[in-house]
């Protein structure tokens, strides 16, 4: 084989792996400029030897570019997967926010429901209410900031090509979690919307713009358990690995 022909071979293999890895493009026009310029000048001499005519590319003119394609494809897998779990931490925040959020709720609905059947008395129940009302502010401090970092650092979760596959595991388990997160982050938010809602009615009470306080809060507690089951039972489904 001539050597221009040996050469058109490199730059057509070089050209094809490059063309592959970017995802567009003919093997002609993603060829290096040095091969390139080697299809228009090389030509065979007398003094080449048959011997040296006929020899096959070395497997190091032909593998260099595709290590390279290869290693920038797993450096773009490794920062898809940081910022990945970096997305599913951060609701996993939110979901740990409102866990303790829709806890107080749930309590301060429960208190008047206990009172109302005669299981704790009305002091037991104002203790309750106090309590859980001034835990409630920090409690929806704590959630929304969660979730504006959430926002900020959410992320996609799929699997880029030509991704390792160690990495491609490790997204679709992610992935996995991140979809698992949807329904729970939902429902929490519905029951946080409630219990925001409720002490925003007790700070308009105290300050004496709240008309009917308490046919207000009786209609309320009486509308919360739906958003309360809700959560509980996506709470409950929830199960997906660690990502």
């Amino acid at each position: 084989m001539p050597i221009v022909v040996a050469l058109l071979v490199v730059a057509a293999a070089v050209g094809a792996q490059r063309g592959w890895f970017s995802g567009g493009g003919s093997a002609a026009s993603n060829a290096s400029p040095s091969v390139m310029a080697s299809r228009q000048t090389a030509q065979p001499t007398p003094s080449t030897s048959a011997t040296s005519a006929t020899e096959s590319p070395s497997p190091s003119a032909t593998t260099p570019g595709a290590d390279s394609s290869a290693e920038e494809s797993a450096t773009h897998a490794e920062q898809v997967l940081e910022e990945c779990r970096s997305s599913v931490e951060a609701a996993d925040d939110v979901l740990e926010a409102a866990e303790e959020g829709i806890g107080h709720w749930s309590e301060h609905v429960q208190a008047q429901t206990d009172a109302n059947a005669g299981d704790i008395s009305e002091t037991e129940m104002d203790a309750i209410f106090t309590r859980t009302r001034e835990a409630g502010e920090d409690d929806v401090r704590r959630y929304e900031d969660a979730v504006d970092e959430a926002v900020d650092r959410s992320a996609s979760c799929r699997v880029p090509e030509g991704a390792p596959a160690e990495i491609a595991d490790k997204l679709e388990s992610c992935a996995e979690r991140d979809e698992a997160q949807q329904p729970v982050l939902e429902a929490a938010k519905d029951a946080m919307d409630d219990w925001e809602s409720h002490l925003a009615d007790m700070r308009r009470s105290a300050s004496s713009h709240v008309h009917n306080a308490r046919g207000v809060w009786l209609r309320a507690w009486r509308a919360a358990p739906k958003n309360i089951k809700a959560y509980d039972k996506a709470e409950d489904k929830f199960d997906a690995p660690r990502c």
